[in-house]
């Protein structure tokens, strides 16, 4: 269904959204190992092996791929919009499920653009695992109490103790999504019991709604145009104007863009596969 909404929804939102698209800067290329992307070096090449190998075992016993990575600046290009980006360029996550996850830290040079934040992207086939609401929760109760430290301590986190607060939250926001994930598939710390994972009560999507408000207009504007008719005139004139948001909340591509990511993993050799399922599923935080 979702799917569905995405391909209806595609023209309009490809038409707001043109301008943002044009002007994002391309990626970094991938580093090994390439689970863990740290541009802001706080981890320890002995850090980074730990929450690949979990990475590893995530991807071998569901598919699923999780990237975590960290920037000290990504332009003007909205937080969220970049790490649903980053998830469909480099093709997070196995094609056919659909199921990679992209946490993304932007230290945004000190808040120049007033974009400093976590913003997490969740690809289609997890958001039944990882909704909204829970990432939200989960940057909330594992992040933020220690990238506000660091903030404090230092902006532009180049201070070795405000290093030391960001590479305490972001592991532990990073081992929390997935331990999720982990429980989704039923994980006991040796085996998988589930081919699929164990979907929660989902809600709605930011992006879901506007389509949900999109096809309410064109009713509405149906009923204004045709319903009032009547002994040979017209009652009012156009329906009612809705103004859609334009920027901050949504992708500049918010919907699946399939094999996207494949020329990534054929450049990177131990890089993710054409995956990069990813819609306007997850939640950031500004700090």
């Amino acid at each position: 269904m979702k799917k569905c909404f995405a391909l209806l929804g595609i023209f309009f939102l490809f038409c707001t959204f043109h301008n943002v698209t044009h002007a994002a800067s391309p990626l970094p290329q991938l580093e090994k190992p390439v689970y863990i992307q740290d541009h802001l070096d706080v981890f320890t090449s002995s850090e980074k092996d730990t929450l690949n190998q979990r990475s590893d075992t995530l991807k071998n016993g569901t598919t699923s791929e999780i990237l975590l990575m960290l920037m000290p600046t990504i332009g003007q290009e909205n937080r969220q919009d970049y790490a649903l980006r980053a998830g469909r360029e480099y093709g997070v996550g196995d094609t056919k499920k659909e199921n990679g996850i992209v946490i993304l830290l932007n230290l945004d040079n000190g808040n120049e653009y007033r974009n400093r934040g976590i913003a997490v992207a969740v690809g289609y086939g997890l958001e039944g695992v990882l909704n909204d609401a829970k990432v939200g929760q989960l940057i909330d109760q594992y992040a933020l109490e220690d990238m506000k430290k660091a903030i404090a301590i230092d902006p532009k986190g180049k201070d070795p103790l405000s290093k030391q607060y960001i590479n305490k939250a972001v592991t532990k926001l990073y081992n929390a999504i997935v331990d999720e994930v982990n429980k989704a598939y039923g994980f006991d710390g040796k085996t998988y019991k589930q081919k699929e994972p164990e979907q929660q009560s989902e809600g709605f999507s930011i992006f879901e709604i506007i389509i949900a408000i999109f096809f309410v207009y064109l009713i509405i504007s149906i009923f204004f145009n045709n319903g009032g008719r009547g002994n040979g005139g017209r009652r009012g004139g156009s329906g009612p104007i809705i103004f859609f948001p334009t920027g901050g909340g949504f992708s500049s591509g918010g919907f699946s863009s399939g094999s996207s990511g494949g020329s990534f993993g054929d450049s990177f050799g131990d890089s993710f596969g054409a995956g990069g399922g990813f819609g306007g599923g997850g939640a950031d935080r500004g700090f």
